[in-house]
């Protein structure tokens, strides 16, 4: 269970709503999606070719043989069930979570009792709706060895490892980051707005990149040809582009980022770089303005109902979250290089004086024109025509 201090901030955001896994959410409410799993119970067995019974005696007493271990993963948990129902729990709903996988990678349903609502996945993301990986193995091997044909369970998608905690620490894991940056210094805030004055682009990355959550600065460069080589220079006044990750913000997106970065923050030797890419984005966004600009540059894909509520989401994922390490440090250093810079600074004051608002517009061209019809003024005063 997540410390009351961040599970307040949305304890929707860490609740199942249709499933739950291990005994932590187990309830009335979600009760009755027990029969569902028993479905998915008799469908995994039904795959062995040998009696159920059998398959499912030999899951039963593995998984009880490490019952103290799995009593570890709950150790601030008071729970009054007994060794046995503690391992039919772990049994059953590891059958689920093995036969959901099958059915969503194959997509493959036998019949409709086993069309689940679209959600469900979500449920089994949450960082209080695990169970420990290593029950997930056992259920495997024991399957695995007594498949009639088993490539049908796709051996090389659930040949699992034992690094990951559960289900969520392997999705985690997709999220890799290459090692950390230097210790995270305090670093001046830009939002997205600001940056756009400045000049700075905002485009969606493109390639494989070495870590999924990637972003990188780059300059606009200019090219000489010659017959013989090539010479590239950066102006000190040229634009900077920032690409960045595409970010689908819809209803489940907080859900999602919320149990990733309660992962990191409570479970000790795993890096935070999904606590960075959040701060970074909280960074980047202080108003619906902000994601405005950065759903027109189509790095942002907003499907909540206002950019408003988008932002508003976006700023309170980081309430009461540390981070040791920044990931986007030598990024984040270069925009700041690049904000202060003279050109950059000036236009960007040109345009918050006298473009932030048609007024202002207005009476700068008025000024200008005034301006040079005073030069033509006082140049015929000075050379009258000849007549």
């Amino acid at each position: 269970m997540i410390p009351s201090r961040v599970r307040d901030l949305n304890p929707s955001a860490f609740t199942p709503r249709i499933v739950s896994i291990g005994p932590l959410h187990r309830n009335k409410n979600l009760e009755a999606f027990e029969e569902q799993k028993a479905i998915f119970l008799r469908e995994l067995l039904s795959h062995t070719g040998l009696p159920p019974e059998e398959t499912l005696q030999t899951c039963l007493q593995k998984v009880h043989a490490s019952i103290t271990q799995i009593r570890e993963f709950y150790d601030r948990f008071n729970t009054c069930d007994t060794d046995d129902e503690i391992a039919k729990m772990m049994v059953m709903d590891g059958c689920f979570i093995l036969e959901y996988i099958f059915m969503s990678a194959y997509d493959y349903v036998r019949d409709r009792s086993m069309v689940l609502p679209e959600a469900t996945v979500y449920d089994l993301l949450l960082i209080e709706n695990q169970i420990p990986f290593f029950v997930l193995e056992y259920i495997f091997d024991c399957m695995s060895s007594r498949f009639t044909t088993p490539e049908n369970l796709s051996l090389h998608l659930l040949k699992l490892s034992t690094k990951h905690h559960h289900i969520l620490g392997m999705v985690h894991e997709c999220y890799q980051a290459p090692p950390p940056p230097p210790p995270l210094e305090s670093l001046p805030i830009h939002s997205t707005a600001d940056l756009d004055k400045v000049g700075v682009k905002f485009e969606p990355r493109h390639g494989d990149p070495e870590w999924l959550m990637a972003m990188n600065l780059e300059s606009s460069s200019t090219f000489v040809s010659f017959s013989s080589f090539q010479w590239c220079w950066r102006w000190p006044w040229a634009k900077r582009t920032l690409r960045m990750p595409k970010l689908n913000v819809n209803d489940d997106t907080e859900l999602i980022l919320r149990n990733l970065i309660a992962y990191e923050q409570f479970t000790p030797c795993v890096h935070r770089h999904i606590t960075s890419y959040a701060m970074a984005m909280d960074m980047l966004i202080n108003t619906e303005e902000d994601v405005s600009i950065l759903v027109e540059s189509k790095v942002v894909f907003n499907s909540m109902g206002s950019n408003k509520e988008a932002a508003t989401m976006i700023n309170h994922l980081c309430n009461g979250v540390y981070a040791a390490d920044f990931f986007y440090f030598r990024e984040w250093e270069d925009l700041e290089t690049y904000y202060n810079r003279y050109w950059p600074r000036n236009i960007a004051w040109l345009r918050r004086m006298y473009f932030s608002n048609p007024g202002n517009m207005i009476a700068l061209l008025a000024g200008t024109l005034l301006f040079l019809l005073t030069l033509v003024q006082t140049y015929f005063t000075i050379n009258p025509l000849q007549s």
